[in-house]
């Protein structure tokens, strides 16, 4: 049996603050990009996950952050020019989780925990009849979490195949009962994916998605910087 691959986690939080000279780390294209947004808060939040993206990134590889290129890989998603790792970002209100897989596509998905109150109707629209209808006899007082827990299991294997939601949700099946410590096998059209939940904390639901290749997340602290 295959060795499971190492997926590194950060989880950077409302607390884990930049300083105003985090917004040099960025290219030009970045701070171009940066400078479109009208409301300042959209702004600075947008300066603060590429900033840190970079800071991760950059102390993951001995590399200076601000010398860091970036493309756009299969589908749109995002990847390193070098295509030294795979990576992929998630970013729920003040909450940004990095993954950076040596090899294999990888996606992570998080979810700030909070009342879904037409957790149903969402389900009817995005899972699957089977999932909608399973979510529905989940009790009240977890089905929120169920709910959750599903999202972030097909976003991450959304975003690990690179085209992220515009594939829908509802092309894959991965329920909300919990999930063995291997994790779930899925199909999407013709790629494998191995899906699992990932303990990020009390106030987030997540999963982190790689291709066909059994994983174990490492959780890593945040660069200083």
């Amino acid at each position: 049996m295959a060795a499971a691959l190492p997926v590194h986690v950060w989880t950077v939080g409302p607390d884990d603050r930049l300083n105003a000279d985090a917004g040099g780390l960025l290219s030009t294209d970045e701070r171009e990009r940066a400078a479109g947004f009208v409301d300042p808060g959209i702004r600075a939040r947008f300066i603060h996950r590429r900033a840190w993206l970079r800071i991760i990134i950059g102390a993951f590889l001995g590399t200076e952050p601000a010398s860091l290129g970036f493309a756009q890989g299969a589908g749109g998603k995002p990847a390193l020019v070098s295509n030294e790792v795979a990576f992929n970002a998630s970013h729920s209100d003040d909450w940004t989780a990095v993954a950076i897989s040596a090899g294999p596509a990888v996606g992570i998905d998080i979810e700030h925990r909070r009342s879904i109150t037409n957790a149903g109707d969402l389900a009817r629209r995005f899972f699957q009849a089977q999932e909608a209808d399973a979510l529905a006899e989940v009790p009240a007082g977890l089905r929120d979490d169920a709910f959750l827990a599903c999202w972030t299991r097909k976003e991450a294997v959304l975003k690990a195949d690179g085209r992220g939601m515009r594939a829908g949700l509802d092309t894959l099946m991965v329920g909300s009962d919990p999930l063995a410590p291997e994790g779930l096998k899925v199909m999407l059209a013709e790629r494998r994916f191995v899906v699992a939940d990932v303990d990020l904390g009390e106030f987030l639901a997540s999963a982190v998605a790689v291709e066909d290749a059994p994983f174990h997340v490492v959780a890593e602290p945040i660069p200083a910087f």
